[in-house]
């Protein structure tokens, strides 16, 4: 609740002229486009999440939205246990008392019924609540200057001079989980002037506590004492963690559903031990403890970010230096065209060549090339975007790969990183990755291409450099014949035999993959990031064996699917 960052772009072009053009499409109530309010997933196993809805935007069915004077005020209302005990009681029943529960509808007409109390308000005490509401919005949003995908993103968690990956996750965590306490006493006050301004008595309140659950702010502050208990259960999954506490307290739906006011497993776990958020904090902290995931989490954060400052993605000057990073905008404020972090030329928009005095050499190809030695080197990048951005680099990555169990930065490209990169750039069904390792099956070279600049040019490039490299193939191999001819080299015969044999099937990987590369750059297909990520890889399915999804996508695109897209009309030759 409160916030989320805003993932989708919509082709509105000539008052939405290619939507209305599209079978089966009905654009409603756009007079109300663009305007700020509330917005929440229409269906979810989630609690009812209202957020902000900044100005900008448009909605749609499964994005309802609230417009009216003081959203603000209304977030919270909308957030409360009052609210949601209304709301609940216009539902059908369903079973909330075990991990997993259905997903339910929260239709408009649903959230239409609801009353608001603002008229009995006095306005001192709107203002309170507004107050309240803003800093929780606030302290939610922030966080998205930490998360890559976020349109708000500047740089992510780094560790600091001397200290390490996970020590730094540990510190990112003890300042969320305090926001997070922040954000559940906001809660609890805003709450509050409502339900003292509706006059709820004894019973009433008696009523939320025993049909919603307690709010976390309520609970005791005296500390806990089991702490392999909490250790326990600090450190399961979710799932696990619910149906725990639900097995060894009882049912609760407090517990059972996803409802949270600024983080689930804090909460969980406050409800779990009916103890104040602070203290589940505070043990956390003494016991030393992080989250199931960290501190992998944090080593893939930095592997990524190093992946995208190479490709010039992102600017090291503000990942060195956040406060460099243009001021995020207010709240309501349409989100900006690029995240603040982001490499940007003098038009405001991405950079497409590093500028006077840039800290990092960027490809003036626009991709990057797995093979040591080449000056373009994929590895060689990503340690000198690590040597620019850290004070102590070699420690750095030497415990980011112990972390993420890879013995070279090469190998973790190779084998690890595009599962999490895809894992990452994925949200619900839709999937976006965005750096692209295009292989030769055996993986043992490759092109690594920063997606939003692929075009033909490209491709012929990437082409040329296979066929250079299909060249250097061929002269090894020759080398390797006559050394296997002649003897008398040093090299043991089987050692020889193996690099020649290795070397013969790269040859032939790298026919096969430049002659494909051709193929396509030659079909006069020019990639349309319109047509969806996945839709611009399937021409390169043979090139891209990482991703499979890239080559269901082309097979659909032949049986004739996805008519709408640019790319359909090379679905013949594909």
């Amino acid at each position: 609740p409160y916030w989320a960052d805003i993932h989708l772009l919509v082709d509105w072009q000539r008052e939405g002229e290619h939507l209305r053009e599209f079978p089966g499409s009905v654009i409603r109530n756009p007079q109300f486009y663009y305007r700020p309010g509330l917005t929440w997933p229409l269906r979810t196993a989630s609690g009812f999440g209202p957020r902000v809805l900044p100005s900008g935007c448009v909605f749609g069915h499964k994005g309802p939205v609230v417009v009216g004077d003081e959203p603000e005020a209304l977030l919270a209302w909308l957030t409360s246990r009052p609210a949601a005990s209304l709301m609940a009681a216009s539902q059908p029943a369903g079973d909330e008392t075990s991990s997993g529960t259905a997903s339910k509808s929260y239709e408009v007409g649903l959230v239409q019924k609801l009353p608001w109390p603002g008229p009995v308000v006095e306005k001192r005490t709107l203002d309170t609540v507004i107050e309240h509401s803003v800093a929780i919005a606030e302290r939610r949003r922030r966080d998205d200057a930490l998360d890559e995908t976020a349109r708000l993103f500047t740089a992510p968690a780094l560790p600091t001079a001397g200290r390490s990956i996970r020590e730094s996750a540990f510190e990112r965590w003890t300042t969320w989980y305090r926001a997070a306490i922040a954000s559940i006493a906001d809660s609890a006050a805003a709450e509050g002037c409502f339900s003292e301004a509706l006059e709820l008595d004894a019973d009433a309140m008696a009523y939320l506590n025993e049909e919603i659950g307690p709010h976390p702010d309520t609970y005791a502050h005296s500390p806990l004492d089991d702490d392999e208990a909490f250790t326990r259960w600090y450190e399961l999954p979710m799932d696990q963690l619910i149906d725990e506490i639900i097995a060894s307290r009882g049912a609760s739906r407090a517990v059972a559903t996803m409802t949270f006011v600024a983080d689930r497993r804090l909460e969980v776990l406050a409800h779990g031990f009916e103890r104040h958020p602070s203290v589940v904090s505070e043990a956390r902290e003494r016991l030393g403890l992080l989250p199931p995931g960290e501190p992998k989490q944090a080593a893939d954060d930095l592997v990524s970010y190093l992946v995208g400052l190479a490709f010039g993605r992102w600017d090291v000057r503000i990942g060195q230096d956040p406060s460099m990073a243009p001021p995020p905008p207010e709240l309501f404020d349409p989100v900006p065209l690029c995240p603040p972090g982001m490499l940007l030329g003098r038009d405001g928009f991405p950079a497409a060549d590093a500028p006077p005095g840039y800290p990092l050499e960027l490809p003036s190809s626009g991709f990057l090339v797995d093979e040591p030695g080449h000056r373009w080197d994929v590895e060689t990048a990503v340690v000198s975007a690590a040597q620019a951005l850290l004070s102590d680099r070699d420690d750095r990555l030497d415990e980011m790969l112990h972390i993420l169990a890879s013995k070279t930065v090469r190998a973790h490209l190779r084998r690890r990183f595009f599962k999490d990169h895809l894992s990452r750039y994925s949200k619900s069904r839709r999937k976006a990755p965005i750096y692209w390792p295009l292989s030769v099956p055996s993986r043992s070279w490759g092109v690594w291409i920063y997606a939003p600049t692929l075009n033909r040019e490209t491709l012929y490039a990437v082409a040329s450099e296979a066929a250079r490299r299909e060249r250097l193939a061929v002269e090894v191999i020759a080398r390797l014949q006559r050394e296997q001819q002649e003897g008398g080299t040093g090299q043991p015969a089987r050692k020889i035999a193996e690099e020649l044999d290795s070397e013969e099937k790269l040859a032939e990987e790298l026919r096969r993959f430049r002659s494909e590369a051709e193929r396509i750059a030659g079909l006069g297909w020019e990639p349309d990031l319109d047509d969806g990520i996945v839709l611009c890889a399937a021409p390169l399915a043979d090139l891209f064996p990482a991703w499979p999804d890239a080559k269901k996508a082309r097979d659909e695109l032949r049986k004739g699917q996805y008519e709408w897209a640019g790319v359909a009309r090379w679905a013949a030759e594909l």
